[in-house]
């Protein structure tokens, strides 16, 4: 549980053990975040500035400090004392409650945002850009500009936590490479390595603004398979075979004289060495493909529409990026690439419903609906899926 910073370290690490005693999300009732983030729609109440994770703890305290919460207000603290939330016995307290539903506690154990949309604020508190959450209630995390992150959770059931083009062995792809290679030269190596999309540099590409955003950037169809990519490798390789994904995937080493890093050879040799099995690095990502598939599949009969996949709306607003990688991202604009910090990056409206359709049309999904075909299912050895989802009226066309 994320305290401010006036805290001593071991108070932190004791509400941290409070909560986790109770069964109780930690990263869903945090007291601030890490930074604070400008958001021009954000309460002028706190500067205008919002944490990077609103949870339960700092949430309920912007709307005692707005006054609609507390002793007999409009919603009702108790059992919380609310004068003393600064201090370690509070946050007792408050696991305590929340656990128990004691009280207020009834209504934040079904999270921040279930708490908002009980109490009537939900339209007021998002739109103002006070409650970060940017798909099915996750709270932010790396999710701009790191944008296949962002995809990834909105396609998926909430924060996907995957640094594979992000964090670890690859910070010699976000930092400037050696002079002797080129941005280009460290695309085309990376292009190379991601089977079966090789060859497709564009993937790459964080172009946010105008035509390059949709024929190459962050809304086109490049973009999608390394959104696919990036869900596939997971599912076998980090959700499956539990590989680390702060460690792998590693496109690209520095250290080596020729840039290259260990994907996927590294990958494929330890399965075959530990199980015999002699199947390829394809072989496993269309493993990776069937596992997202069934996935989607069991959203799907579970209500998932592509009307539902949306951003929170500060997405869509200027302070929507967090944190740049150390030397950003490329960018490909203007027939020439660059790397950009992109920390004004945000979203469009229009251009991520662009990126669903492609997306979609690149996994082979309906793209009116997002639910997969009856040809992809069973391309992928599912029919008996794709049985129960016509039966349910959910199958893709």
């Amino acid at each position: 549980m994320c305290a401010d910073t006036n805290w001593y370290m071991k108070d932190q690490m004791r509400g941290a053990d409070i909560a986790v005693k109770w069964g109780i999300s930690t990263w869903g009732a945090q007291w601030g975040g890490v930074f604070e983030v400008d958001v021009p729609g954000a309460p002028a109440l706190f500067n205008k500035k919002v944490p990077d994770a609103p949870g339960l703890g700092w949430y309920i305290k912007y709307l005692y400090d707005l006054g609609v919460l507390g002793p007999g207000k409009k919603i009702d603290s108790s059992p919380l004392q609310m004068e003393q939330w600064s201090e370690l016995a509070f946050r007792e307290h408050f696991c305590d409650v929340v656990a128990k539903r004691i009280g207020i506690g009834d209504t934040l154990a079904e999270g921040a945002l279930e708490a908002a949309k009980k109490w009537g604020r939900l339209e007021e508190d998002k739109n103002s850009g006070a409650l970060r959450f940017p798909a099915w209630g996750s709270v932010f995390h790396w999710t701009l500009p790191g944008i296949e992150w962002a995809y990834g959770s909105l396609l998926g059931a909430g924060d996907v936590v995957w640094h594979g083009f992000s964090l670890g062995p690859n910070l010699g792809f976000r930092s400037e490479p050696k002079p002797t290679y080129t941005l280009e030269k460290v695309l085309e190596l990376m292009s190379a390595k991601t089977i079966p999309y090789t060859g497709d540099p564009y993937m790459f590409s964080y172009a946010w603004q105008g035509e390059d955003a949709k024929k190459t950037g962050i809304y086109s169809e490049h973009k999608a398979k390394q959104v696919a990519w990036a869900r596939h490798y997971a599912g076998f390789w980090n959700e499956s075979m539990a590989f680390c994904e702060m460690l792998l995937p590693a496109f690209i080493n520095a250290s080596n004289p020729d840039f290259s890093g260990p994907t996927p050879d590294s990958e494929i040799r330890y399965y075959q060495a530990v199980t015999g099995n002699k199947i390829t690095f394809a072989d496993t990502m269309e493993i990776g493909r069937k596992i997202w598939n069934l996935e989607r599949a069991i959203r799907v009969l579970q209500g998932r529409h592509r009307e539902q996949e949306k951003f929170f709306p500060f997405m869509y607003m200027p302070g929507a990026s967090l944190v740049t990688p150390t030397g950003g991202e490329p960018v490909y604009k203007d027939g020439k690439w660059s790397w950009q910090p992109l920390m004004d990056l945000y979203l469009d409206e229009a251009g991520v419903e662009l990126f669903k359709t492609n997306f979609y049309k690149l996994e082979g999904w309906d793209v009116d609906t997002g639910w997969p075909t009856r040809k992809t299912l069973e391309e992928l050895a599912l029919k008996k899926v794709a049985d129960t989802m016509e039966s349910r009226g959910r199958l893709g066309v």
